[in-house]
């Protein structure tokens, strides 16, 4: 598996950081409002006239700003000693001054037990690695199967597994009618998958079975790992499907509000948590994106008992996070939102606007920003002068603020982002936006701050607060 550092220089934690640091940090704080450029030199101990030559230096451009204040911060100068030396801890500690929790506690995540974390990057052929540890996973059940029938343990076996959720009469069924190898490697590749075959392993420890012990304890060790470094995003782009869904399968959905960085491992924890003894037949199959949804399959006799069970433990499952549980196409249950925010209830509240107020989300005749000269450095609005930036802050911090806290209750932040960036990508007319927006997973909003900050115009100010509410609309 393909594993890096982030940064070739990115040391152990406390360890001082240098300029060779420089190009590592600013990717890392890509997601940074420029603008606060002189705040962020400040508390990192540069002086004002430090700060002033830099201005003088890169007139009208806060990225160069920027870039020569994380450098001249990487380089010691002033009182960058006194306030603390360059770390990664220490960079943490400087964006949550200034207001940047959420960034802050990003960089702090890769610090963990006195070292950097390695943050995992998804191999180019992810999939086709997927598959081939599959193929060797049927060779493992055959070695199994194998030592099972030589070892004479296949009553043996078949008693385990009765006594482990193989209890309803289909269930029973497939149990006893194995007679030989080939019928139990064909119940093993009925029921375990990469995701499940812990029972497997219990079973070969318990009656040590030297060679299955050996092999499926180092096979169990390789899935663990590759479960705690494959992200649930990462595993739904690349489209992996574990296995196929057979006549004889159930099906399981969860729909869940967890981090999208969340790891399969996770997944797999929650199944035994949650599900106990019955977690060994609850088998992932593939994970869709658009929905963060873990899609799983089980016995088809088994579905009426899982029915039962989420039936009584609702209130355990919501408490961990689950908004939406699905079993064979019927919906068990499903959290809707706290408030009863519609779109069309935010529609509503921007007919109490202003006329300026909505030419700043909506391209309408009768708007006052549809006069705004795109060339002009201020424009008057409501009779005040405002700059460019004046406007941007205004759209920010204005009294729009609740208008956005009801868009993020419409829908879960990351679903509505990855709707905006499609709904971009999809309207030719909004094409010159898709290389602005910026995902930024911590809620609608600051992904609105950052995008509408990138505009270099009134023009595309304008444009982008009327796509955006368009989109916010038609979730």
């Amino acid at each position: 598996m393909a594993e890096a550092l982030i940064g070739e220089h990115q040391l152990a934690l406390g360890a001082a950081l240098n300029i060779k640091d420089l190009d590592t940090i600013l990717s890392k704080l890509s997601l940074f409002p420029k603008s606060k450029w002189r705040s962020f030199g400040l508390k990192a101990g540069l002086y004002h006239p430090t700060l002033s030559d830099i201005k003088a230096d890169h007139p009208g451009d806060v990225g160069g700003c920027f870039r020569e204040c994380v450098s001249l911060w990487l380089r010691k100068k002033d009182g960058v000693d006194e306030k603390g030396i360059p770390t990664w801890l220490r960079l943490g500690d400087i964006l949550e001054e200034i207001g940047e929790k959420d960034l802050a506690d990003e960089i702090r995540k890769l610090h963990v037990d006195g070292t950097t974390k390695p943050v995992y990057v998804v191999p180019y052929g992810l999939k086709e690695e997927y598959s081939e540890i599959n193929d060797r996973f049927s060779f493992v059940l055959n070695d199994f199967a194998e030592e099972v029938i030589k070892a004479n343990l296949l009553d043996k076996f078949k008693a385990f597994l009765l006594g482990r959720s193989f209890n309803q009469p289909e269930g029973k069924e497939d149990v006893m009618k194995v007679r030989n190898e080939l019928d139990l490697v064909s119940l093993l590749q009925k029921y375990f998958f990469l995701s499940n075959f812990g029972a497997i392993v219990s079973f070969a420890e318990k009656y040590n079975l030297d060679s299955s012990k050996k092999e499926l304890s180092k096979f169990s060790k390789e899935i663990d790992k590759l479960y705690s470094k494959i992200l649930a995003k990462d595993f739904a782009q690349q489209a992996i499907e574990d296995h196929e869904r057979k006549d004889y399968h159930g099906e399981m959905i969860f729909k869940v509000v967890w981090d999208l960085d969340t790891a399969l491992e996770k997944f797999q924890k929650f199944l035994a948590d949650a599900f106990h003894s019955q977690g060994i037949l609850i088998s992932l199959r593939v994970v869709q994106q658009s929905l963060f949804a873990f899609v799983c399959t089980i016995p088809k006799w088994l579905v009426e008992e899982m029915k039962e069970y989420v039936t009584k433990n609702k209130k355990m499952l919501k408490s961990k996070k689950v908004v939406e549980l699905i079993i064979d196409g019927n919906v068990m249950f499903s959290v809707k939102s706290k408030t009863n925010v519609t779109p069309e209830g935010v529609a509503g509240k921007l007919s109490g606007l202003t006329v300026s107020e909505q030419g700043l989300f909506r391209r309408t005749e009768t708007a006052a920003i549809e006069s705004l000269d795109p060339l002009s450095d201020t424009q008057i609005i409501e009779g005040r002068k405002h700059s460019l930036v004046n406007i941007k802050e205004h759209l920010i911090f204005g009294p729009h603020q609740s208008l956005f806290d009801e868009l993020e209750d419409i829908v879960h932040p990351d679903h509505f982002i990855y709707y905006f960036k499609n709904f971009i990508s999809t309207n030719v007319e909004y094409e010159e936006f898709t290389d602005k927006v910026q995902f930024y997973q911590h809620g609608i909003f600051k992904m609105y701050r950052n995008t509408l900050w990138n505009c270099e115009s009134y023009a595309e100010v304008k444009k982008f607060c009327n796509l955006f509410l368009k989109a916010s609309l038609c979730c």
